[in-house]
């Protein structure tokens, strides 16, 4: 049974160190179409290695069916290189978004971390195939790997490096440990895997998206100091970054657990204000598509259902493969021409069985199929018992004579000349070093010299759009936008009103400041504070 599809290559929707996603319109011979995400990797042999953990992601995904977890078809190939087909997710990246519209509002933040701590535990308790829990871990959780539609859904993107639990997985756990700096929990280092690793990089991500601020090892009380400055009076962003501070703990033991974060994302949010998450998304715009080779080209497919054996990196012969998709029209060919050829050759040999057998007289069909029995003088091949004779042939065991090999031995070796008597030299005592000078001090510049100093901005009411010498960086609140001493020029605007300020910035100068509108008896009135 084949059911032929094609995919018409629209461009590159992203890219990695291994392969490229694109966006790709499917129609199938029945007329149904739609929008999907075809993940290819750059090299059409990969190595073993890779190529065990891009077929374990597929098969990860398609045993999960979740809302925020995309799912996948088996993978195939595609141009002659391997390739996943999965569901199209719109909209931009968490990283993507905080370059465009800066740090995140605390209850969008707080909902999005929510979502993904549901999802990530029901994928750690998810019973598979075999009926025992998937423990299914990400290990690479960062906001590039977090997609967020402009119709407010959360997607977790990118289990090239997962770990789980089931019977078809491939990829064996090696001693190297994979991830993102800076987002990864202190444990994995010693080779230490749960899901509170996934618990760490969470609480980073919410770090991240509340303040701007790059990772850092920052962990336990100084992060929770930290927090708190941060906030300077906000209680609601403080409850959200001491919550992010929880996640961050230096024992794994500490932490709270998905299900837990989930709860108290979820009590945290009903006291957090708007905007919400479903509203706040509908600025995001659609993903641009870049230009390569395939854009543009239509690509046929053909599924094929055997029914033993495993997926195969190399087009596998027939019967060794259970469930894969083969592209191409080539192959095909080949098989067609190869069966062909096999056809001819049977038709050739029958019709000369059919002739020797048959020339005095034209028999009936039927016994004209009974006349292959003379293909019986083949029993003469019987003859080839004969053949038993080259048991002679175990005659090469005489190959032991090379034994007189072995006489060599009975020529003693000459013994070595008596080794010249060592006179061991005693040195002279080395002369008392000389006092190694003072170390010198430190380059007290390298550490004066800072290169940024983060500054927060803050209005009341909140959302007014601040500009930094002449560069648009969102709405307020800007918290910890890191900004270079000196000088610089503050425009911010709520509506028609609008007030620009110098400020300087520097470790001995306010790093915080909040502006005021109100509308007044006599119009609109501001005040801009540090």
């Amino acid at each position: 049974m084949a059911e032929s599809r094609t995919y018409t290559i629209l461009g590159v929707v992203g890219s990695g160190g291994f392969g490229k996603v694109y966006r790709a319109r499917l129609r199938s011979g029945s007329g149904f179409s739609k929008d999907v995400a075809i993940k290819v990797l750059h090299n059409s042999e990969p190595d073993a290695e890779l190529l065990s953990r891009f077929r374990d992601e597929a098969r990860i995904l398609a045993l999960l069916r979740d809302r925020a977890i995309v799912s996948v078809d088996p993978p195939t190939r595609l141009s002659g290189r391997w390739a996943v087909v999965m569901d199209f997710v719109d909209g931009l990246s968490g990283s993507e978004l905080l370059k465009r519209f800066g740090v995140f509002p605390p209850g969008v933040a707080v909902e999005i971390v929510g979502e993904l701590s549901r999802a990530l535990d029901k994928a750690y308790h998810f019973k598979g195939p075999e009926g025992s829990k998937l423990e299914l871990l990400h290990r690479d959780i960062k906001p590039a790997n977090i997609q967020i539609t402009p119709t407010g859904e959360v997607k977790l993107l990118d289990f090239g490096v997962a770990r789980a639990s089931f019977g078809g997985r491939e990829a064996k756990t090696t001693r190297s440990v994979s991830g993102t700096p800076g987002y990864m929990a202190p444990e994995r280092l010693q080779g230490v895997e749960g899901p509170e690793g996934d618990v760490y990089g969470l609480g980073v991500v919410l770090w991240v998206l509340l303040t701007g601020e790059a990772p850092s090892d920052s962990r336990g009380a100084d992060l929770d100091d930290r927090a708190r400055e941060l906030a300077a009076g906000d209680p609601h962003l403080e409850g959200a970054l001491l919550l992010a501070s929880e996640m961050r703990r230096l024992d794994e033991e500490e932490r709270p657990s998905h299900r837990e974060i989930e709860r108290r994302c979820r009590v945290l949010r009903q006291s957090l204000p708007e905007p919400w998450l479903r509203d706040w998304a509908e600025q995001i715009p659609e993903k641009g598509l870049e230009e390569d080779d395939l854009a543009g080209q239509q690509l046929s497919e053909t599924l094929f259902r055997v029914t033993t054996g495993e997926l195969d990196p190399i087009d596998p012969p027939s019967g060794s493969v259970s469930r894969t998709l083969l592209l191409g029209t080539s192959l095909l060919s080949v098989s067609a021409i190869g069966l062909g050829v096999a056809i001819i050759v049977l038709i050739v040999l029958i019709a000369g069985v059919g002739v020797l057998a048959s020339l005095p007289a034209a028999p009936p069909p039927i016994e004209a199929v009974a006349a292959p029995e003379p293909v019986e003088e083949p029993e003469p091949v019987a003859d080839p018992e004969p053949v038993a004779e080259p048991e002679p042939v175990e005659e090469p065991e005489p190959v032991e004579e090379p034994e007189p090999v072995e006489e060599p031995e009975p020529a003693p070796a000459p013994a070595p000349p008596p080794r010249p008597r060592v006179v061991p030299v005693v040195p002279a005592p080395a002369p008392e070093p000389a006092p190694e000078p003072a170390p010198r001090p430190a380059p007290a510049p390298v550490q004066a010299v800072a290169k940024t100093v983060p500054v927060t901005f803050r209005s009341i009411p909140w959302g007014a759009r601040v500009t930094i010498d002449g560069a648009d960086l969102g709405p307020t609140p800007l918290m910890g936008r890191p900004l270079t001493p000196g000088k610089h020029t503050v425009v911010m605007a709520l509506g028609e009103v609008r007030i620009s300020k110098t400020i300087r910035v520097g470790a001995r100068h306010p790093n915080s400041y909040k502006w005021s509108v109100s509308d007044g008896a006599d119009g609109w009135q501001s005040s801009f504070a540090r």
